[in-house]
């Protein structure tokens, strides 16, 4: 006779676990590819201004993916609309990423729209999916922080672009 061994409910397992989509991985896959971006720019040329420059344009570009995360786990959903923005997200993150690098084509200036763009992308999802939910809309604690991100990146982008060859 056989003793039948109780199995675990598969449900029960996976109550409470998160998912996520292939979308949320690629969304993942591009910010890390710019803030690599950013690492070659201390890598071409090892020196402190690189090193700074690096340093903000990846602690600006993981704001950006801290806040798109935080909004997705806040208020989950899969509307095209959504999609598309993160996907124009994307293509600002990449391109924030590239002006790093100041010897090569994209400026500052372009640089820190695309910065901009990024930031206004999070906004847009964060007040539209507080008012989908019909919660308050956390503006004050989560976007505030962004405009001060929005206001030191152009100040210390400009002090390294502008320090001597020797730093």
């Amino acid at each position: 006779m056989a003793i039948e061994v109780p199995q675990p409910h598969r449900e029960a397992r996976l109550i409470g676990s998160p998912t996520v989509t292939w979308f949320e991985l690629f969304y993942d896959l591009v910010v890390v590819a710019a803030v690599s971006l950013t690492n070659d720019v201390f890598l071409a040329r090892p020196t402190a201004g690189t090193a700074v420059t690096a340093a903000v344009c990846m602690t600006a570009l993981a704001w950006v993916w801290f806040l798109t995360t935080l909004f997705n786990n806040l208020f989950p959903g899969q509307d095209i609309l959504r999609r598309l923005l993160l996907v124009l997200q994307m293509g600002a993150i990449v391109v924030a990423g590239l002006a790093a690098d100041q010897d090569h084509g994209i400026t500052n200036r372009a640089g820190l729209v695309a910065y901009g763009v990024a930031l206004a992308i999070v906004a847009v999802l964060i007040v539209s999916g507080g008012r989908r939910a019909g919660g308050p809309v956390p503006r004050a604690t989560v976007l505030a922080p962004s405009a001060a991100w929005a206001d030191w990146t152009p100040i210390c982008t400009r002090a390294t672009t502008s320090s001597p060859p020797s730093w």
